[in-house]
């Protein structure tokens, strides 16, 4: 038999096989079914019967009801959280055996340090007064008065003020509740031990009476005692002296004019406070360290910045030998005269001329590089340090956007060096350079034409020529900070004032007291002027539309700083449209 006869059976016998396994499969029980299916779908009754409710729990011994166990109904379970178990009668009745109660009692009492019978001559030698400010004043006015105006041991109240005790008060002297406590325990005694027993102890003790030798203070209508008047007034004395020790008064050297608005139909009035050095008197110039930055990109045609060069080189012909100057030039990448601030020697200003010949104006702007490594770099003690920029503002490498470079540069500047900003012609971004500017406490000024630029820019430089005070702060006392515009003051230069506007409260601030301190090298130095707001020269509503302006500034400045808020929004265009000043924000 061959191979493939016998293949071929094989396949034959298989697919008979196969085939005969399919046709019995049906016939072939492997799992049985589940039926219980069917018992499911059965019918059923179902009967609906009231059943008695169980019979209650029997009651507590005598009668009284207990708690159930298992509540029978919802109400029962949330009674039960306020039932009370009462104790049983014999535990109320019984009473409580505490051997030699009374004995104890009469001989556990407590040895006292102190004798509370008062000491009459004590009293005759004490005399002490509860001196009362409003609240709304304990924080600010009470410092600036004790440190600005001659200190008093009173201060009238404002009507619907919140009196405070005023912390001028010697710490050793006692209250007037110690007084009418102890007066209180006299009048007790007395009625013990007098005729009359308790009518004359409940009697309340005659009211007592200042003193008619003693003069009243012509502010208040008060008679104070020469005790009084020497504990009250001699902490702050000798707060006023340690404060003011170190500091070299210049009220003879400065001028200040005070000018005010109330406008009829506001509740709020408005100041405004100019402040500059007297002619007739001279103050020291300090020396000055100055950076000149200057912006030699191709954004800058090479005819302008030839003339800035041309200006710059008077500019560096005018410093004294006691200034300090640098010079940087920026692109791409900044690149400076000297690696720290130089004397100005006729040397080294020969030098720097040098440095400038032959500027060549290439390559792109890098505004963010040029001016930071110029913040960097160390500033001395009590003398200003100018950055003076000349450029367009126009970014075109690195940071390009103008507000990150203003918040970026004024971060890390941090107020150690005050910022100015000159450009000039038509394609300058006034945005980047006057908010730079402002938030590093300089100025920014823009020439109309490039032809402008020599003349501008020397009268620019000219007014930082001669400084005389730095870190200028000022205290205005009560009125508030936000009101106040700038926030921060600019160092003072010669033959320059410095303006402040403010608001304030007629019907609860007649006294104008500002209080400012700054550094000459040195020495520091304040002024203090204090005066009545109804003494003050009456300004017109201009004053109020200048404060307005500076208050517009400050909130582009917070702007830029915080982004596009709602709240900095609705209230910047508030203002541009009660007092018709326009801004970019319209």
């Amino acid at each position: 038999m061959t191979r493939r006869r016998l293949l071929m059976i094989s396949v034959a016998v298989s697919a008979a096989f196969h085939g005969a396994l399919l046709a019995v499969a049906p016939q072939i029980t492997v799992v049985h079914p589940i039926r219980e299916a069917d018992a499911a779908l059965r019918p059923f009754r179902l009967r609906i019967i009231d059943l008695p409710p169980p019979p209650p729990r029997a009651t507590a011994p005598d009668g009284e009801p207990g708690l159930a166990t298992r509540p029978g109904t919802v109400r029962d379970l949330l009674q039960r959280e306020i039932d009370r178990i009462d104790p049983g009668a014999d535990e109320l009745r019984k009473p409580a055996e505490i051997p030699r109660l009374t004995e104890r009692i009469a001989s556990d009492i407590p040895a006292r340090p102190h004798d509370l019978t008062p000491d009459p001559s004590f009293r005759e030698g004490l005399d002490a007064r509860i001196i009362e400010i409003s609240q709304d004043r304990v924080r600010e006015e009470v410092q600036v008065a004790r440190r600005l105006v001659r200190p008093s041991p009173t201060r009238l109240l404002d009507e619907g003020s919140t009196p405070t005790l005023r912390s001028a008060l010697d710490i050793e002297r006692e209250s007037l509740l110690l007084i009418e406590a102890m007066e209180a325990m006299e009048s007790a005694g007395a009625g013990d031990g007098g005729d009359g027993g308790d009518a004359e102890a409940s009697e309340e003790p005659p009211p007592r009476e200042l003193d008619p030798l003693m003069p009243p203070d012509p502010r208040t209508g008060i008679a104070l005692r020469p005790l009084e008047r020497e504990v009250a007034r001699a902490p702050v004395i000798r707060q006023i002296e340690q404060e003011t020790s170190d500091y070299a008064t210049m009220d003879d050297m400065v001028e200040l004019e005070l000018e005010t608005y109330e406008p009829p139909d506001e509740p709020l009035g408005y100041f405004r406070l100019r402040i500059a050095p007297r002619t007739d008197q001279q103050m020291p110039v300090l020396p000055k360290d100055v950076t000149f930055v200057v912006d030699a990109s191709n954004s800058i045609v090479q005819h302008k910045l030839d003339l800035t060069v041309r200006t710059l080189t008077d500019l560096i012909q005018r410093l004294r030998p006691e200034d300090r100057f640098n010079i940087v030039v920026f692109r791409d990448a900044a690149s400076g005269f000297r690696d720290s601030l130089t004397p100005a020697t006729p040397e080294e200003k020969q030098a720097a001329l040098s440095f400038l010949s032959g500027l060549q104006s290439r390559g792109e702007t890098d505004v963010y590089q040029g001016i930071r490594p110029v913040i960097d770099t160390p500033s001395r003690e009590g003398v200003p340090s100018v950055v003076m920029l000349l450029s367009d503002g126009r970014p075109t490498r690195g940071i390009v956007d103008g507000r990150t470079i203003i918040n970026a540069l004024t971060d890390e500047n941090a107020m150690r060096k005050t910022i100015f900003a000159f450009g000039g012609g038509r394609t300058v971004n006034r945005y980047l350079l006057d908010l730079l500017a402002y938030r590093n406490k300089g100025e920014s000024h823009i020439a109309d034409g490039i032809e402008q630029i020599p003349d501008e820019l020397q009268r620019f430089f000219g007014r930082l020529e001669d400084p005389l005070l730095v870190d200028c702060r000022a205290d205005f006392g009560r009125i508030e900070e936000e009101f106040v515009f700038p926030r921060e003051l600019p160092d003072f230069y010669r033959g320059q004032a410095v303006t402040v506007y403010g608001r304030f409260d007629p019907r609860r601030e007649g006294e104008f007291a500002m209080r400012l301190t700054g550094k000459a090298g040195a020495e520091r130095r304040h002024v203090i002027f204090a005066t009545d707001l109804a003494d003050a020269k009456r300004g017109t509503e201009e004053i109020a539309r200048n404060w307005a302006f500076r208050k517009i500034y400050h909130l582009i400045g917070e702007i830029c700083r915080l982004g596009e808020r709602p709240e900095l929004l609705a209230e910047l265009r508030q203002l541009s449209a009660k007092y018709n000043i326009r801004t970019s924000y319209d």
